[in-house]
């Protein structure tokens, strides 16, 4: 990888002109300035604006990356963090990458550009095209929700492991010996991991963990009607007395497609859902779920931006919360 210094090299001028050129900051002659930049074309030069924003002045802005920023979930950490912010007297800049590490690259550049104090990121996917660029970012980028391999970034995410125990455990202790699943996308490893955990708790339980009842969502409404019209297709779907969907705006879309083939939740299916958002509670019949503390996992990413404790990664993980509701209430028997 090309450094400022080839750059200069190759232009014939000193470090400190090659980097004004890039930061278009002071007094550059337009002869120079142009070798500079056929420099950085030759060299495919990407500068370091992670490090450019260490060293420049505070500007009291935070960065918040996010994949859906209208999503319930990812509402719920713009709502507190925006909060915290204020509290701390500074601003908050906010985008949405829509999980494509592409997109989330350029936004990683853009925020860098625009003088933040530091960045809170939830990654686009295990393709994440930041790994590499966050190895000396410690301290100035925190990951929520989710984490990228060999960061060294701190990180505060959920237990999607025992989460997923916890609701296998829960629907097997109902009577459930037939339970479909709604994941996530499987290139995303906090649906992995829900699922991981899932599949121990059944196995512990002697329970089948049935592929055929597992289809793999995008953690939005459409894709759990997808999969209910999917597995009301089989010819042993009546047999299925539970479903997990690895979040609440999964499940609300599985239980109204559920509404509309005329199956009753919870007395012919029991339904669960996952994060426990508002979603999950005002409907009808309201659904258990798993919780997890948006609000506390929000104030820690700030808290480790700007009051790092280390001089190594730290890395916290919450614990989730199961919220039994009605939509599991009948007690089905063993089959």
């Amino acid at each position: 990888m090309s450094s400022i210094k080839d750059v200069a090299r190759l232009a014939g001028t000193s470090t400190s002109t090659a980097s004004r050129v890039i930061a278009k900051n002071g007094p550059v002659k337009a002869e120079t300035r142009e070798r500079v930049l056929k420099a950085i074309e030759m060299l495919d030069y990407k500068p370091n604006l992670l490090a450019s924003g260490l060293r420049a002045k505070s500007g009291r802005l935070i960065g918040l990356i996010l994949p859906e920023s209208i999503h319930f979930d990812f509402g719920f950490f713009i709502q507190s963090i925006s909060g915290i912010c204020m509290q701390y007297d500074m601003g908050l800049i906010i985008g949405n990458h829509h999980n494509n590490p592409e997109l989330e690259s350029k936004l990683f550049d853009d925020f860098y550009s625009r003088n933040i104090d530091g960045l809170i990121i939830s990654p686009a996917s295990d393709a994440s095209l930041l790994g590499k660029r966050l190895k000396n970012s410690l301290g100035k980028v925190v990951l929520i929700d989710r984490e990228i391999a060999n960061s060294n970034c701190s990180s505060v995410t959920l237990d999607n492991y025992k989460a997923g125990y916890l609701i296998g455990q829960f629907l097997v202790s109902k009577g459930h010996k037939k339970i479909a699943c709604i994941t996530g996308p499987n290139h995303i490893s906090i649906s992995r991991d829900r699922t991981i955990g899932f599949k121990d708790a059944l196995k512990e339980c002697n329970v089948y963990f049935d592929e055929n009842f597992v289809f793999e969502g995008n953690f939005n409404y459409d894709s759990s009607a997808e999969a209910i019209d999917s597995f009301v297709k089989k010819p042993n779907f009546k047999d299925i007395t539970a479903i997990w969907a690895e979040n609440d705006v999964m499940a609300v879309g599985a239980l109204k497609e559920l509404h509309k083939f005329g199956i009753s939740v919870p007395n012919d299916i029991a339904l669960a859902g996952m994060d426990g958002t508002d979603i999950s509670l005002f409907s009808i019949p309201s659904i258990t779920t798993i919780s997890q503390p948006f609000g506390e996992m929000a104030a820690k990413a700030v808290e480790l931006l700007l009051h790092p404790v280390s001089n190594e990664p730290v890395k916290v993980k919450f614990e989730p919360v199961l919220i039994p509701r009605e939509s599991t209430d009948k007690v089905f028997q063993s089959i």
